[in-house]
């Protein structure tokens, strides 16, 4: 206790000796008297701290230190000190304690002693520690440290509150990670899918350029043909027209060779005649002579003349003979060449019927031929629209296999990222209590 004389003086004293850890040193930092606070807090008894130093208390390192021999050279010049300090206990823990060092002066105004008067904050710089620890570990990625609650009731939401923070930021990086796997998985699917997509288009814009150009020679072939078909539909209607020509100059020579046989016919009745009327010459001749005999002398003259007159008749009978025969042949050969010229009209008859039917067919083929063209030519123009749909089909396949591939690699990228973060426990970062 430090003895006062006012009694208002001596009861704050008092409540500062009650509430607060309190030592007095020399201006060197010799332990003159601790007050049982201090004493509980740091484990030592008053007679182990009297005539020690107050760098019993402070870590080594910190003692062969600059600041340590400027903090106690301030207050020497009658400097006050606060501040939250770390000191080590008897038994070597460290405390953490919210400090004043008061220089005391005397009536000259030189500091005769220094006074601490301390509040014990271990608890809070522990949860403080704790919680910068684990602050540490988030911004390095680690979510799996936990903050040890406190037993302070104002510092227990805050572990509270950060402990559930990372229960759920870690469920939420799970969660990102499992997609981002997914992500990636997809992306790689999706870049098979499109390589297969454009190997795919590919063959069809190769079976479409082949299509193409076979369709173009095929709408070539057919515009050929249609070309061919009305040039045979011309050359058709053109045999037509001179089959039908013939068929005339045939009828014409039909009616001609059937005028030569009834002439034919006319002449042989008139042969008959002549020949008869040689027949009934020769025999008045033979007649003449038997009665120019009879007639003796007197006759002999009309003999002569009987006998030249049936010469005459025999010479015409021969010849009537002859050119009966002769007609007979001819009627024979005319006969035959008639029905020659009967059978080639028949024949051009079959003829002009398939003609006649050719040149009906002839059109149909070109008009078949001229619509097959104009359905090819639609075709062909249909396949090169579809030959450049497939391009753009080419185009959009390789640009959704760019896009793929870039998200495979922002995938990647973000799995890399994602793999900074650890989300299980027991890998370096526990439950362990930390104490600065």
């Amino acid at each position: 206790m430090v003895p006062a004389s006012d009694p208002k003086t001596s009861a704050v004293l008092q409540l500062v000796d009650t509430t607060q850890a309190v030592i007095h040193f020399k201006p060197d930092g010799t332990i003159e008297h601790a007050n049982g606070n201090f004493l509980r807090a740091t484990g030592y008894e008053l007679k182990d701290l009297v005539g020690a130093n107050h760098r019993i208390f402070v870590d080594p390192a910190h003692v062969a230190s600059a600041d340590y021999a400027a903090f106690w050279a301030n207050l020497r010049r009658g400097k006050p000190f606060t501040n939250r300090v770390s000191r080590i206990t008897k038994s070597g823990d460290v405390i953490w304690l919210h400090a004043t060092y008061g220089p005391v002066f005397d009536a000259d105004g030189t500091v005769i002693s220094v006074v601490k008067f301390a509040s014990l904050m271990t608890d809070i710089q522990t949860s403080v520690t704790d919680i910068s620890a684990a602050m540490a570990a988030l911004q390095d990625g680690v979510l799996t440290h936990r903050v040890p609650v406190a037993e302070d009731p104002q510092l227990a939401p805050l572990g509270l509150s950060f402990n559930s923070a990372v229960e759920r930021l870690c469920a939420v990086m799970g969660g990102v990670t499992t997609m981002a796997s997914g992500v990636l998985r997809g992306a790689a699917d999706m870049t098979a899918t499109a390589d297969d997509l454009t190997r795919s288009a590919q063959g069809t814009q190769s079976a479409l350029s082949r299509s193409t150009d076979v369709l173009r020679s095929l709408t070539e072939a057919t515009e050929a043909t249609a070309g061919g078909a009305a040039q045979i539909d011309a050359a058709v209607r053109s045999t037509r027209d001179a089959a039908e020509a013939s068929r005339v100059v045939v009828d014409e020579a039909i009616a001609a060779m059937d005028k030569i046989e009834s002439f034919s016919a006319e002449i042989s009745k008139i042969i008959a005649v002549i020949d008869d009327i040689s027949f009934q010459t020769n025999l008045l001749a033979l007649n003449a002579g038997v009665e120019a005999a009879r007639a003796g002398t007197a006759g002999r003259g009309f003999a002569v003349v009987a006998e030249e007159v049936r010469g005459l008749a025999r010479r015409a009978a021969d010849s009537a003979s002859q050119i009966k025969r002769l007609i007979s042949d001819s009627s024979s050969q005319v006969g035959q060449g008639a029905e020659l010229v009967r059978r080639t009209g028949r024949e051009l008859a079959s003829i002009f019927e398939g003609l006649n039917g050719i040149a009906q067919t002839a059109p149909e083929i070109a008009r078949s031929a001229r619509d097959q063209n104009a359905t090819l030519c639609d075709v062909s123009g249909s396949l090169v629209a579809l030959s450049g749909v497939s391009a753009e089909n080419l185009l959009a396949v390789d640009r959704s296999r760019e896009i793929a591939a870039q998200l495979s690699e922002e995938a990647a990228h973000l799995a890399k990222e994602l793999s900074g973060f650890r989300t299980v426990r027991g890998s370096g970062y526990g439950e362990d209590r930390r104490a600065g």
